[in-house]
C-alpha cells in the first residue's frame, strides 16, 4: 500500500492508465466508415496501449529479468506504432502506399531485423544496457545505444512524413488546425523528463515516449478528429495526380474541403477557400448528386468545354461528395460536327432552296467550337480575286465565264467565309501567297491536310497570328454542278485528330448525295405523278415479284387497293387459265434483263374475268443485275369484243351482197326471158351489140342531149317469200306509162351483166319462169322514178 502511495505507484498508474484510455480508445475506432483509417488508427491505439503497459509492468514487478522482458516488450510495440501511423495516415490523405505490395513487404523485413537486433541485444549489447538503479526506488535503468537512437530517428522521420501528408491536405484548404499541431508537439513532449532526469533527481531515467504516444493516438480520436473533418478529405492525392481532371471535395454541407491543382487552373483560382461550393461557383453547385453536367470555362484563353460529374463517396471519415471536372472540348466538338451533320442532312431534305442552306454550312460549321475559319471555295476560282458573279436568284451558284463562284458581299473574296480569322481569308485573296493549302486544294479539286507549324511559307505565318494551328480541305463534289472545296482552320493545340478528320470529310460527302438525293426524289415525284395519270395499269414489284407500288389504273382495273396490293404478289390476278410454261417464260425472260410481252387472261378481286396485254420490264443495276420490275397492262378485252363483233357483222355482210348479186343477176335473167318472148330469140344479140354501138358513139358526143320529161313507170313492192325456192308477189300498177325504148332496156341489161360478171343467177322451174325478188328492179333511165 506504501508502494501505490509512494513515486513508484504514480509512474505505474500514470502508465497504466495511458494503456487502459488507449485500449478502451480501439472501440471508438469502430465508428469510422474507412476500413484502412479504421486499422491504421485503430492498431496506433493499440499498440500504444500495449506500450504503455509494458512500461507499467517493467515498473511495477521487482524482478530484472521481468523487468528487461517487459521492456523488450515495450520496445517492439512502440516500434510498430510507426507502421499503424503510416497506415493512417497514407489511407486518411488518399494515398495508397500501404496497400502496394513493396511497402508491406519492406515495412515488414525492417521491422523483423529492428526486432532481431532488440531480442539479440543480451547477446551483443550494442541495443542498450542496463544497470541497478536504488532512488528513488530500486528499478533497472537501460542506457541506449548508437542503434536505438539511429531507429529511433528513422522512426520519427517517418513520422514527421506522415505529418507531413496531413499538413499539406490542410494547407490546400488554406486551413491551421491548430489541435494537430499541439499534438505533434506532445509527441516530443516525452524526451524532456529523459533527457533532464539525470540532473532532476525525483525523475526516473526511463522511456517516458509511451506516454507522448498514448496521448496522441487519443488525441487523435477524441479530439481532432472534427478539426480533421473541417479540412482534409481522402482521395485527394489520387484527384490530384489524374491528368487533365480537375477534383473538388465536398463535405455534409456541400463546403469545398479539398481540391487539386487542376481545379485551380479550371476556376482560374490560385487557391479555393473552405467555403461552401454555391459561393465558389453556382454553375457546378447546381448539378445534383449523382448527376453529370457540362461546363464551358476559359482556360489559357481558349474555351473549353468540361464534364462535371458529381458523385457521392462512400466508406469515407470525412468527405461526401467529389466533383470532376474531366476535359471533353474535342469530344464535345466532334458530337457537335456530327449533330450538325444530321441537321443539315434533315434541313437540306426538307428546304425548297437547298443551295441557300449550302451557304450557311461555313457559318453553322464556325459555330463549334476552335474553328475560327470556313472557308467554302469554288474549285474554279483558282484565283480567288476572279469572282465577280452572285448567287442566282434560286439560290444555286450563278453562270460566270471563269466558272459559276459564290460570292456573300462586295469584298473580292470567292467563295463563303465566316469565323473570328475572316480577315486572313481577306489577306490570302488579295496577296495570294504561294502554296497556301486550302487554295492549293481548290485548284487542284483534291483534298489536303497541312499543320501550321510543319510549313515554312508566308501563309503559316500569318495563320499563326490568328493562332490557326491546323488546315484541313475537304472537296465537295456535285454531279453536273459547280464543285467546291470546304477549308476549315482550327486552333486546337493538338490540331484535328483522326476522328474528327473523318467526320469534316463526311460532311463533304454527304452535302452532295443530299442534293442529289433531293434532285432524285423530285424526279422520282414526277414520274410518280405521270404514272398516277396514265391510262394504264402500272406496277413496281422487287427482284422477287413483290409489289412496293401500284397506280390508280391498276386500282380500278383490278379492283385491288394499293394497301392490298402492296406486299402481294401478282398471283392474286391468276385466273388459271395460264399454263406454267407461261409463267416459267416470263421468269427466264425478265430476270435475264429481257422485255416481256404477251396476252395475258387475268382475274379481278371480284372474280371478273379479263384480258390485256402485259409487258414486264426489268430495271436493272450497274452490274446488269435485276433489281426491280414494272409492268404495264392494257385492258384489251372489249377492243377484241368489239373485233368479234365486226368479224361477225363483216360475214353478215358479206353474205347479204352475195344475195343481192344473185336477185341482180336472177332479174337480168328475167328481162332477157321477157325480150325474147317479144322480139325474138335470134334478134336479140344484133339488139345488144347494136345498144352496145350506140351507146359508146354517145359517150363521144358533147353535145348534150335534152333531159326527157319524166315518166311513169311501175313500181314493185316485193314480199319476203313465205318459204325459200316458192317467192310470192304481188304488184301494184301505177298509171300507165309509155313503155321505155328496146335500146335502152338493152343497154340496161348489158349493163348489169357487167356488174355482175362471173354471177350465176338461179331460175328455179322452166327458163321463162318469173323471178322474184326483194326490191324493184331500176334501169339507167336518168328519168326520176315516181316510187321514190
Amino acid at each position: 500500500m506504501s508502494d501505490l502511495l509512494s513515486l513508484r505507484g504514480v509512474y505505474v498508474f500514470a502508465f497504466g492508465l495511458a494503456a487502459v484510455i488507449c485500449l478502451a480508445g480501439t472501440v471508438g475506432v469502430r465508428s469510422l466508415s474507412h476500413p484502412d483509417i479504421r486499422r491504421g488508427l485503430g492498431g496506433l491505439l493499440g499498440l500504444s496501449g500495449l506500450w504503455s503497459l509494458f512500461t507499467a509492468a517493467q515498473l511495477a514487478t521487482p524482478s530484472p529479468l521481468a523487468q528487461r522482458i517487459f521492456h523488450l516488450g515495450g520496445l517492439i510495440a512502440g516500434l510498430s506504432t510507426i507502421v499503424a501511423w503510416v497506415v493512417f495516415a497514407a489511407a486518411y490523405t488518399g494515398r495508397s502506399y500501404h496497400r502496394q505490395r513493396s511497402f508491406q513487404i519492406g515495412s515488414a523485413l525492417l521491422l523483423a531485423i529492428v526486432i532481431g537486433i532488440k531480442l539479440t541485444n543480451p547477446i551483443h549489447g550494442l541495443y542498450y544496457t542496463t544497470t541497478a538503479a536504488t532512488t528513488p526506488f530500486s528499478y533497472l535503468q537501460f542506457s541506449y545505444g548508437a542503434i536505438h537512437w539511429f531507429v529511433t530517428g528513422i522512426v520519427y522521420t517517418i513520422a514527421f512524413v506522415g505529418f507531413g501528408w496531413l499538413f499539406e491536405s490542410f494547407e490546400r484548404s488554406d486551413s491551421r488546425p491548430t489541435v494537430l499541431y499541439i499534438l505533434v508537439a506532445v509527441t516530443g513532449v516525452p524526451l524532456i523528463p529523459y533527457l533532464v532526469s539525470p540532473s532532476v533527481d525525483p525523475l526516473l531515467g526511463i522511456n517516458y515516449e509511451p506516454l507522448g504516444v498514448a496521448v496522441f493516438a487519443v488525441g487523435i480520436l477524441r479530439y481532432a478528429r472534427t478539426e480533421f473533418a473541417n479540412h482534409s478529405s481522402p482521395g485527394l492525392s489520387t484527384l490530384a495526380d489524374s491528368v487533365a481532371v480537375g477534383g473538388l471535395v465536398l463535405d455534409s454541407s456541400a463546403t469545398v474541403i479539398a481540391y487539386n491543382d487542376e481545379a485551380t487552373t479550371i476556376l482560374d483560382r490560385e487557391t479555393i477557400p473552405r467555403r461552401p461550393l454555391a459561393a465558389i461557383d453556382d454553375g457546378l453547385a447546381s448539378i445534383p448528386s449523382g448527376e453529370t453536367g457540362h461546363r464551358t470555362y476559359t482556360v489559357a484563353g481558349r474555351e473549353r468545354t468540361y464534364e462535371v460529374t458529381r458523385s457521392p463517396i462512400d466508406d469515407e471519415a470525412i468527405a461526401e461528395e467529389i466533383l470532376t471536372l474531366k476535359d471533353v472540348t474535342r469530344v464535345t466538338r466532334i458530337e457537335r460536327l456530327v449533330r450538325l451533320n444530321r441537321d443539315l442532312t434533315d434541313a437540306l431534305l426538307e428546304s425548297p432552296a437547298p443551295w441557300e442552306l449550302i451557304q450557311r454550312v461555313p457559318e453553322r460549321m464556325a459555330e463549334v467550337g476552335a474553328y475560327d475559319l470556313v472557308w467554302l471555295v469554288p474549285v474554279a476560282a483558282a484565283d480567288s480575286t476572279a469572282a465577280d458573279s452572285s448567287l442566282s436568284a434560286d439560290g444555286g451558284p450563278a453562270d460566270h465565264p471563269g466558272g459559276r463562284q459564290f460570292r456573300t458581299d462586295a469584298d473580292p473574296v470567292a467563295g463563303v467565309v465566316a469565323g473570328d480569322a475572316t480577315d486572313y481569308a481577306e489577306w490570302v485573296a488579295d496577296d495570294i501567297p504561294e502554296a497556301e493549302p486550302v487554295i492549293d486544294a481548290a485548284t487542284t479539286a483534291a483534298a489536303s491536310h497541312v499543320a501550321v507549324d510543319e510549313a515554312d511559307a508566308p501563309w503559316s505565318g500569318r495563320a499563326a497570328d490568328h493562332d490557326i494551328t491546323d488546315s484541313l480541305a475537304v472537296p465537295v463534289d456535285f454531279d453536273n454542278q459547280q464543285a467546291f472545296v470546304l477549308g476549315v482552320y482550327t486552333t486546337a493545340p493538338t490540331g484535328f485528330d483522326a476522328v474528327e478528320r473523318e467526320v469534316i470529310e463526311e460532311i463533304g460527302e454527304s452535302i452532295p448525295q443530299v442534293v442529289s438525293t433531293i434532285e432524285t426524289h423530285e424526279e422520282a415525284l414526277q414520274y410518280e405523278e405521270a404514272m398516277k395519270h396514265a391510262g394504264v395499269a402500272i406496277s413496281i414489284t422487287d427482284s422477287d415479284g413483290v409489289i412496293q407500288y401500284v397506280n390508280p389504273a391498276f386500282e380500278e382495273l383490278t379492283g385491288y387497293s394499293a394497301a392490298e396490293a402492296v406486299g402481294s404478289t401478282h398471283s392474286i390476278l391468276k385466273s388459271g387459265e395460264m399454263s406454267e410454261t407461261h409463267y416459267e417464260q416470263l421468269w427466264e425472260t425478265i430476270t435475264g434483263g429481257d422485255i416481256f410481252e404477251k396476252q395475258v387472261i387475268n382475274r379481278t378481286k371480284d372474280g371478273d374475268r379479263y384480258i390485256l396485254q402485259e409487258t414486264v420490264s426489268p430495271v436493272t443495276n450497274d452490274d446488269g443485275e435485276p433489281e426491280a420490275y414494272v409492268a404495264v397492262q392494257f385492258d384489251i378485252t372489249d377492243k377484241l369484243l368489239r373485233e368479234q363483233r365486226l368479224e361477225v357483222l363483216n360475214r353478215v355482210l358479206r353474205h347479204n351482197l352475195r344475195a343481192s348479186v344473185n336477185v341482180i343477176t336472177g332479174q337480168t335473167g328475167l328481162l332477157e326471158d321477157r325480150i325474147q318472148e317479144a322480139i325474138g330469140e335470134d334478134a336479140l344479140p344484133a339488139a345488144i351489140e347494136d345498144s352496145s354501138r350506140r351507146s359508146a358513139i354517145g359517150s363521144n358526143t358533147s353535145t348534150p342531149r335534152p333531159k326527157p320529161p319524166a315518166r311513169s313507170r311501175p313500181c314493185w313492192e316485193m314480199i319476203p317469200p313465205s318459204k325459200p325456192g316458192n317467192l310470192s308477189t304481188r304488184s301494184v300498177r301505177l298509171p300507165p306509162r309509155p313503155r321505155p325504148p328496146w335500146g335502152r332496156v338493152v343497154s340496161a341489161i348489158s349493163t348489169a351483166r357487167l356488174t355482175t360478171a362471173g354471177s350465176t343467177a338461179r331460175r328455179p322451174g322452166s327458163s321463162r319462169s318469173w323471178w322474184k325478188t326483194r326490191s324493184a328492179i331500176t334501169t339507167t333511165s336518168p328519168r326520176p322514178s315516181r316510187c321514190g
